[in-house]
């Protein structure tokens, strides 16, 4: 069974991108483009293995979302790893939001699928 991968990032072309590398791999990828359509997606689909979370988007962003993931109770304890093209964000900032990891943009794919494997399989 695969990873249940839930990406979410306001910038459509990355999210395609993204998605490319992780389903050709046989990971399954939803897509949100905003927090509130992840957490609307969260809450038809299921909890997913891994999120993959953009912190500036329009609307709700990344913050938002992991405020949102801290108060739901079924939602506490899913791994996220943090995507930012800011080289002003520190894996530290990413912990203290209660990140579990940190990815720069642009990702390579190696690096992209060698932190979406260490980080769904405990799932």
């Amino acid at each position: 069974m695969s990873a249940y991968i839930l990406l979410v990032d306001d910038d459509r072309e990355t999210s395609d991108i993204l998605r490319f590398f992780l389903e050709r791999e046989g990971y399954e990828v939803l897509l949100a483009h905003d927090g509130a359509e992840a957490l609307h997606l969260m809450s038809e689909r299921g909890e997913p293995d891994l999120i993959l979370l953009d912190l500036s988007m329009p609307g709700m962003d990344g913050r938002g979302v992991m405020d949102a993931l801290a108060r739901h109770p079924a939602w506490v304890g899913i791994p996220v790893v943090v995507l930012t093209a800011s080289w002003e964000v520190s894996a530290a900032d990413v912990h203290a939001l209660g990140a579990d990891g940190l990815l720069r943009k642009p990702v390579t794919p190696d690096e992209l699928l060698a932190t979406v494997e260490r980080y769904s399989s405990g799932r």
